[in-house]
This record gives C-alpha cells, sequence and structure tokens, in this order.
C-alpha cells in the first residue's frame, strides 16, 4: 500500500513539472487521461509497461491537476540547504577521510 502511494506522489509530483513547463495544466490533464483510454483499449498485459496511466490514479493524478497549483515554499529549500550545508560541516570535522579530501580540493584549487 505505502509502495502504491509513494507512486503516485511520484507521478503527481511529476505532473506538476510538466504543468509548470509547459504552462497547461489542463493540457497535462487531458493527456493522462487520452494516455489511460489507449490502455484501456489495449489487453491489460501488453500495456503492464505503464502502469502509472491505469486504473483509479489517473483519476487522481487528473483531479490534482484541476486544482489551483500549490505555491512551492522557499523555507523548506533554505532549511534543507542549511541542514545539508551543516551535515557536510560535522562529516568534515569528524572524519579524517573528508576533512582530508576537502584540503586536498582545496589546494588543488588555490594552487
Amino acid at each position: 500500500h505505502m509502495l502504491g502511494q509513494l507512486n503516485l506522489a511520484v507521478e503527481q509530483a511529476c505532473d506538476e513539472v510538466a504543468a509548470m513547463h509547459s504552462g497547461d495544466r489542463l493540457g497535462v490533464a487531458a493527456t493522462i487521461v487520452k494516455v489511460s483510454q489507449l490502455g484501456a483499449a489495449e489487453e491489460r498485459a501488453s500495456f503492464s509497461a505503464s502502469p502509472a496511466f491505469t486504473g483509479a490514479d489517473a483519476a487522481v493524478r487528473v483531479n490534482g491537476l484541476l486544482q489551483p497549483p500549490i505555491p512551492a515554499r522557499r523555507s523548506i529549500a533554505v532549511a534543507a540547504l542549511i541542514c545539508g550545508m551543516l551535515l557536510t560541516m560535522a562529516g568534515l570535522a569528524t572524519s579524517e577521510w573528508w576533512h582530508h579530501s576537502a584540503e586536498s580540493l582545496l589546494a588543488l584549487h588555490l594552487g
């Protein structure tokens, strides 16, 4: 069940990126409907390579695209960046290999 939910979330994220790049949420939704209809016309076994376009997931994805987009929150990106920097600094401070590698790269860069 969790794997199915994760798959749906990934597909919805890809739908949002496609809609953002194309600028046409309805066009992306229409494409999902068309591909789903093509899949329904085919034998299920021959269309199993694209499970993201079959079943109730397609309806959920289309309904998500018919809703207004959720604005991205910059605070999450900033928090992830700060967390990544802190983890890198902790690795440099506690790992001899990381520390030595960072010094070597810095020496190569500075000459």
